[in-house]
């Protein structure tokens, strides 16, 4: 059978009115051509290589359909109260079974208004249905292309409308060249629209579809769906109250959906099938109360195997939803007042959509002025949401575009309870969001040479150029890759509650070129690779929460095993973060809050037989005004673990990275608050500084803070440059109170600068240490002030138990009272090795170098061996025992070279306090003026020796005078005993 409509056709419709039935009834077992177009229904009746087209037709003046009480085409299409369809240029198939067939609307164009009073509005379209019969479509071609509607409207009433599309009080649907398929299996199939413009398409009371595709309880095998260069402008939804879309789209008080340019699928499957979106346009795309698509895909509890789908080359702007009392996506997607979401460019895979073996593709999409008011914003991105959805195919998001991308907030319980109270929203753009449960398996993630820049969410959430997977969400054997992607002028900002998991009391989330897993459930990663390379990110800010820019964070209870982790290449500027305390994806942030991380790794949760590695990153100006900042740097959180893994942070370069209110700051750095369980820990070839307004500093180092603690491993700090102030730490180690056993820790081939009790090339321990080793070896440093290079500082809290500390073949200069080359204690050293050898060092002032000063106790062995030193008025090659010290076991002081200005003490033992034990001063050569003590073994006043004290075969020559030189020193080669009360035993 053939119908085909003249091109030349040309109808006046003015004022045609329906009243409670469509505007073209055709006859049963009949089929119809009409003005209006072509209808086909015929129960169980079959077309075989039958053509229908409705081409070329103009209509003008209106089309106008008005309910009322009862039903049409058998009920099949309407029955409610004051339901009514109005079409125009339509083709219709009821319960019929199509083969070899072309069924076609071309270039038909509607100047005048189509309405739908208490009903549906069709124009321009392919209406599908097959009925309970479930009839098939089998090798058919459906062509919606070249058309033009404009003015299309419907308005609802209460039933249940347009083949299932709507059930509510209140509905309406208005459908400008679009296919709708409804129980209608197709094989081998194309459905292709091309060409076609819509523009003033609304509904009001349920849904607006323009240039789109909807399929509803039907399979499509072995089939292409084409939307290719189709423009739709002023495409626009609002409320009533019910059910909208097949009861999956949306379910709401003042609720709808406006769909333009995108394929809809609900209770769909589509096998092998080949899905392209390229080269389409939408503009000024608005939900009131509900959802509003643009160039995209939306599957919902439906199944997409094998083939593939490619959205490619769109263009969307001025994308908006704005929410009202609204249940959205069959509950799915979101339950809250003011609720909306607004989607460009994008696939949405929820509520037990599966997307398996078939390649998913964005490419070349621009998106501008994104916006969700009270809800979620979504551009060039892909969201998979719910418990049972999966994806397990490979993603690609490539050379995309967002600019302009908003999400404000609302009064809410948003998607699956992940949002809820007050001032909560997420923008998502160029992002793979996986949430509630869902399942990326098997499939590799690559997002490239995408571009960012002016987004924002108002109350949460902002997501751009990332991964983001959080609440259960599971990844298992995929690839991650984030490469070449940049972004600017990022801001998050906070409100009052939480959402999507994320964020209360002004705690906001921003995500910029990173991957982001979180969550009260489990996240886990099983045998993943995910790198994040060579990305830009800059003017990154968050009020009132946490900021990763360029980075990877892993937190909450989320797992990764035997995965590797690589950030390197990236670079990253102008990071700040500001704000209170709260929640993030469901985990209480505490000191975190305020957090700037820019080309970094965060473990809150745990790394298991993997590698992280952060390399190449440049930094400049990470700023985080009540939290950690943080630039090419590693954080182990304090409920996170890394065990039988190897961390490697290489070759970084970071300035102006700054931390207030006494947090932290961390340059090319590690920083444990976990657990680090036989694993190795590599800092090496980094050049870097850091500044905070307390001790808190840390530039190349390692630090070991709170509940941390390191057992089995292996730290090696190696050929980094960097300074260190305030307190700060630089090319070193910080154990503050945290534990460090079984282990070993190597500091090796540094170059530094200290100042105002800086340290550099050193280990500070504040906690505890047993059974381990330390080197301090190799490094050059200069240190001012009361600050430390190549030193190790064991404070008033540090206890070292049972272990070996060297410190050799070191350089290094100081000035005022810094300590060079030394050990400085005034904790616990016990049952311990300690040995400076072959250092060189200088100290003006009345600094220290090459030398123990102990204020605490030592019990073991002290080795003072082939050092060279000065000091102007300090103390070289020697062991200093303050007032309260206590020295138990040996000291040998031996073959050293060494000089002291006035008051400077070289080559020698000082002990106020007390030494048990033996003290031997060999074969030193020593310098000193007037006033200095040398090769010599000082017992000042109300301290002792009890053992044995050897002063033997020193050299030692004092400067009397300018110009000549004394052999036989005024105190070298002795024993001096201060008063009456202390005893020399030997």
């Amino acid at each position: 059978m053939d119908v085909v409509f003249p091109s030349a056709s040309r109808w006046a419709v003015s004022g045609l009115v329906v009243m409670g039935q469509l505007a073209v009834v055709p006859l049963a077992q009949a089929a119809w051509p009409d003005p209006l177009g072509w209808s086909k229904s015929s129960p169980g009746s079959t077309l075989q290589g039958s053509q229908a087209r409705v081409s070329g037709n103009r209509a003008q003046g209106e089309v106008t359909s008005v309910g009322g009480s009862g039903g049409a085409l058998g009920n099949a299409a309407a029955q409610a109260n004051a339901p009514g369809r109005a079409q125009l240029h339509a083709v219709q198939l009821r319960a019929v079974q199509a083969s070899g067939g072309s069924f076609g609307v071309l270039e038909n164009l509607s100047r005048g208004a189509m309405r739908a009073l208490g009903g549906s509005a069709l124009a321009n379209s392919i209406d599908a249905d097959g009925g309970a019969g479930r009839t098939t479509l089998s090798g058919n071609r459906l062509l919606v292309a070249g058309n033009r509607a404009g003015e299309v409207q419907a308005t609802g009433g209460s039933g249940r409308i347009a083949l299932g599309a709507a059930a509510l009080d209140l509905s309406g649907q208005a459908m400008a060249n679009t296919v709708q398929l409804t129980e209608s299996p197709a094989r081998d199939s194309r459905v292709l629209l091309t060409s076609n413009v819509a523009d003033r398409v609304h509904t009001f009371g349920a849904s607006s579809l323009a240039n789109s595709v909807s399929l509803a309880r039907t399979t499509l095998a072995g089939s292409q769906i084409n939307q290719h260069g189709n423009l739709a402008e002023a495409v626009q939804s609002g409320g009533g109250s019910g059910s909208v879309g097949y009861g999956a789209i949306a379910s709401a008080k003042l609720s709808g959906m406006a769909a333009a340019n995108t394929l809809l699928a609900s209770q769909a499957e589509l096998r092998d099938a080949q899905i392209m979106q390229h080269a389409n346009w939408a503009r000024n795309v608005q939900a009131l109360g509900g959802a509003a698509a643009a160039n995209s895909l939306w599957l919902d509890n439906a199944t997409v195997r094998g083939g593939s789908t490619l959205l490619a080359g769109n263009e969307a702007a001025d994308i908006a939803a704005t929410g009202g009392s609204a249940r959205l996506g069959g509950g799915w997607l979101a339950d809250f007042q003011r609720s909306s979401r607004a989607v460009a460019n994008s696939v949405v895979v929820q509520a037990q959509a599966l997307l398996e073996g078939a390649q998913l593709m964005l490419a070349g999409n621009r998106s501008q002025k994104v916006r969700s008011d009270g809800g979620m914003a979504d551009a060039n991105s892909v969201v998979a949401e719910g418990a049972g959805t999966r994806l397990a195919a490979p993603v690609l998001l490539a050379g995309n575009r967002v600019d302009g991308l908003h999400s404000g907030a609302g009064s809410m319980s948003g998607p699956l309870h992940a949002a809820s109270l007050n001032s909560k929203a997420r923008a998502a753009a160029n992002t793979l969001v996986l949430h509630d449960r869902a399942t990326l398996q098997g499939g590799a993630v690559t997002l490239a040479g995408n571009q960012v820049r002016q987004v924002g969410a108002t109350g949460g959430t902002a997501l751009v150029n990332s991964l983001a997977a959080y609440r259960g969400a599971r990844m298992e054997g995929s690839q991650l890759l984030l490469a070449g992607n940049r972004a600017s002028n990022i801001q998050a900002g906070g409100g009052s509650g939480q959402a999507l998991g994320l964020g209360r009391s002004s705690n906001g989330v921003l995500v910029a070129n990173g991957i982001y897993l979180d969550g009260q459930q489990p996240v886990s990663l099983t045998q993943m690779v995910a790198a994040v390379l060579g990305n830009q990110a800059s003017s990154v800010r968050a009020d009132g929460g946490r900021i990763n820019a360029n980075a990877l964070a892993l937190n909450g209870r989320g797992q990764m095993q035997g995965g590797n982790v690589l950030v390197a290449g990236n670079r990253a500027r102008d990071i700040r973060s500001q704000g209170n305390e709260g929640r993030a994806f469901g985990f209480t942030v505490g000191k975190g809050v305020g957090t700037a991380s820019a080309n970094s790794v965060q473990v809150l949760g745990s790394v298991r037989q993997g590698s992280v590695t952060v390399a190449g990153n440049t930094a400049t100006g990470v700023q985080a005004s009540k939290g950690l900042a943080a630039a090419n740097s590693v954080q182990v959180g304090q409920h996170g673990s890394v065990s039988n893994s190897a961390v490697t942070v290489l070759g970084n370069r970071s300035e102006g990275v700054q931390a207030g209110n006494g947090r932290q700051a961390l340059s090319a750095s590690v920083l444990n608050e976990g657990r680090l369980r036989d694993s190795q820990v590599s800092i090496a070839a980094n050049q870097t500084g850091a500044r905070t307004g307390s001790k808190d500093a840390t530039a190349s180092s390692l630090r070991n803070s709170g509940t941390g603690s390191i057992a089995g491993s292996r730290v090696v700090i190696a050929g980094n440059r960097g300074k260190a102030a305030g307190g700060g730490n630089s090319n070193s180690v910080d154990n503050h109170d945290g534990t460090v056993q079984g282990s070993q820790i190597t500091i090796v081939g540094n170059r530094g600068d200290s100042a105002d009790e800086g340290q550099v090339n050193s280990v500070r321990n504040r906690g505890r240490i047993t059974g381990s080793q330390v080197f301090v070896a190799g490094n050059q440093g200069q240190a001012r002030g009361r600050s430390a290079v190549n030193t190790l500082d064991n404070t008033r809290r540090g206890v070292i138990e049972s272990s070996r500390i060297v410190i050799s073949q070191n350089q290094g200069g100081g000035s005022g009272s810094a300590t060079v080359n030394s050990v400085r204690n005034s904790g616990r050293i016990s049952n311990a090795t300690v040995a400076l050898h072959g250092n060189r060092g200088d100290a003006r002032g009345n600094g220290t170098v090459n030398s123990v000063r102990n204020d605490g106790r030592i019990t073991g062995t002290v080795l003072i061996a082939n050092n060279r030193g000065s000091s102007g008025g300090g103390t070289v090659n020697s062991l200093v025992n303050e007032r309260s010290g206590v020295v138990s076991g040996r000291v040998v002081i031996a073959n050293n070279n060494g000089s002291a200005g006035w008051g400077g003490v070289s080559n020698s033992v000082i002990n106020r306090g007390r030494i048990s034990g033996t003290v031997a001063i060999v074969g030193n050569q020593s310098r000193s003026g007037l006033g200095r003590t040398v090769g010599s073994v000082e017992v000042k006043r109300t301290a002792s020796v009890w053992g044995a004290a050897g002063v033997t075969g020193n050299h030692a020559w004092h400067l009397n005078g300018v110009g000549k030189r004394r052999v036989s020193p005024v105190v070298s080669r002795s024993v001096i005993v201060g008063t009456a009360v202390n005893r020399v035993y030997q």
